[in-house]
């Protein structure tokens, strides 16, 4: 997501080099799953809905539960693009939309039938948003999100800059990630139609996966990783379903971005010059830091020279202030004492 302006406007493809995948837990997508987050995640992989009504949702879903509400112009606001098919959430509503989601999902370990409950009370509570028609849809990206949130994901969600401008999520190791590991919080389901429009996140469906060949959206925590010409992940279309999640291609450290290469040449669209780390040693993405400057800033370097020198100025005046300050009381003092001296000497008199 590392190329536009908002959250979904990266063009996506599978790598077509096949990856040789020796994995030191065998589980879900391999075998059939064990664990009840691999019951959970392979649950919601067999599900898929039309691009509308999906894409929508997943906007209102993502502002309500990651946008940075309270001051929305602050530099670190985190907004999806406005979707013309659904009433956006406002502030007050967003900020309620993740309370009642709060109150019904435990983060740590959710599960389904928290998530539905979720979805029910959001359609009950704010129908000018959703409607009965988009259940189905808010609970299964609840569901997606939370997993990533909860105590069994390897992974979690950042803000970062890429330019010092356009805030997107990112995509960061928890703990240290051996290779070959399949980052089952991460996966995210296709859309149950083709489209047309190569302004989302798309990717094309494989072979062996379920619904129609060709170009597909898809969302979920899936559209937060970013691309990079040398990631250390690849797509991975898990078959007989609608999804499709990512493995390690090397071990990865704690705090690491989680990358992957969405295109072969490096370039998101033509005359469009890709912005990833490895194309860009001197100006990696980072995290931005709260109650400053971007981490990566757009700022010419003579702005944030003439911002420093003000700053320096300005504890120059203070510390000649408190000099004068501490002049004039002990002028003050000498003064009285003559005062003084001068009364002793007129009454001795």
């Amino acid at each position: 997501m590392s190329s536009g302006s908002s959250l979904r406007r990266s063009s996506r493809g599978l790598n077509k080099k096949p990856v040789s995948y020796v994995h030191s837990h065998v589980g879900y997508p391999d075998t059939a799953p064990t664990s009840d987050v691999e019951k959970f995640v392979a649950r919601l992989d067999k599900e898929a809905f039309k691009v509308d009504q999906y894409a929508a949702v997943d906007d209102a879903i993502v502002f309500a539960l990651f946008s940075k509400k309270v001051r929305p112009t602050y530099y670190n606001a985190l907004h999806p693009a406005p979707s013309s098919h659904v009433s956006m959430p406002t502030a007050e509503e967003g900020i309620k939309i993740i309370k009642a989601c709060d109150e019904l999902i435990n983060r740590d370990h959710p599960t389904f039938q928290a998530c539905q409950m979720a979805s029910l009370a959001l359609i009950e509570r704010f129908g000018s948003i959703f409607s009965t028609s988009d259940k189905a849809i808010i609970r299964h990206l609840l569901s997606r999100y939370m997993l990533l949130h909860s105590a069994d994901s390897l992974v979690g969600l950042d803000k970062i800059s890429l330019d010092g401008e356009t805030v997107t999520g990112g995509i960061k190791a928890r703990k240290d990630i051996p290779a070959s590991t399949f980052l089952l919080t991460l996966s995210g389901s296709m859309s149950k139609n083709t489209v047309t429009e190569m302004n989302h996140s798309i990717i094309q469906a494989s072979a062996s996966q379920m619904g129609p060949g060709g170009n597909r959206m898809i969302l979920g925590p899936f559209r937060f990783v970013n691309h990079d010409c040398k990631p250390n992940c690849q797509i991975y279309p898990v078959p007989n379903t609608h999804a499709a999640m990512f493995v390690t291609l090397r071990d990865i450290a704690a705090g690491e971005p989680i990358t992957a290469a969405y295109t072969r040449s490096g370039y998101y669209m033509d005359d469009c010059h890709c912005l990833c780390a490895s194309c860009n040693p001197d100006r990696p993405p980072r995290r931005l830091t709260k109650g400053g400057e971007p981490a990566v800033s757009n700022v010419s370097a003579e702005v944030v020279g003439a911002r420093k020198k003000r700053h320096r100025g300005g504890k120059r005046q203070q510390r000649a202030n408190a000099v004068k300050r501490r002049r004039l009381e002990e002028c003050n003092g000498v003064s009285a004492l003559c005062a003084n001296e001068v009364e002793e000497r007129l009454t001795s008199t």
